[in-house]
């Protein structure tokens, strides 16, 4: 049989101690690491693959395979491709974002813009974990 050392025991009376209520210390600890965590998944999933086969292809053939390429591609795309893509009432960036990469509120901020330069600052501060 396993013999319980008092540090073992110190540690459970500490954990039973600590109090998780709304308003309470370890209650606000535990909301700021959830949202730290929040905020590390946002970065690495601006950084995860689409599936294969539903990358994105912009008008002149270039294929993105997750937001970072896309940000990346904006940068550097002729503003006809990107007006193609951004023409008549839709936004293929956003569309894909929501549609393929799953994340409904960048997609829906993506949508409200309306320049190249708005998108580009979007998608940055994505990148940078803000909301």
């Amino acid at each position: 049989m396993k013999q319980s050392t008092g540090l073992s025991r110190h540690r459970q009376n500490a954990a039973a101690e600590i109090d998780f209520q709304p308003g309470s210390i370890g209650f606000h600890k535990n909301q700021d690491k959830i949202e730290e965590l929040k905020l590390l998944l946002r970065k690495i999933s601006f950084y995860k693959d689409a599936p294969v086969g539903k990358y994105f292809e912009s008008k002149d053939g270039v294929i993105v395979k997750n937001v970072f390429e896309l940000l990346n591609l904006l940068k550097i795309t002729d503003e006809s491709v990107f007006k193609h893509h951004t023409a008549e009432n839709r936004n293929d960036f956003a569309l894909w974002i929501k549609e393929v990469i799953g994340d409904k509120e960048l997609a829906a901020k993506l949508n409200k813009s309306g320049s190249k330069k708005e998108i580009i600052s979007i998608l940055e501060d994505a990148s940078a974990g803000k909301s």
